[in-house]
């Protein structure tokens, strides 16, 4: 990935994992073979963070795109109802 950041924040008496990205712009948010080295790449770097993890960022994918497909199998879903909803197709907000 282009860049991706983590910090480890005490709350309270757990441990809160957060990561941001910032992945490449490519025309259309279409997966280039450089998107999709850069998604292996993130998904290594963040397979291992299975509790109390936020993963954030500038993906520069549409959504069900192959790219946040890929992201999506290695993240676990949060126990919340609460929902994505997407503004033009980029913008996250729970």
């Amino acid at each position: 990935n282009r860049a991706y950041v983590e910090a480890k924040v005490k709350v309270g008496d757990k441990e809160l994992t957060i990561g941001t990205v910032h992945m490449s712009y490519t025309h259309g948010f279409e997966p280039s073979e450089r998107k999709l080295q850069e998604t292996g790449a993130l998904v290594e770097a963040i397979k291992g963070n299975n509790k109390n993890y936020v993963l954030t960022g500038d993906f520069n994918a549409q959504p069900n795109s192959e790219v946040t497909n890929i992201i999506t199998k290695h993240v676990k879903k949060p126990r919340s109802r609460l929902q994505p909803e997407y503004l033009d197709n980029q913008t996250i907000l729970l």
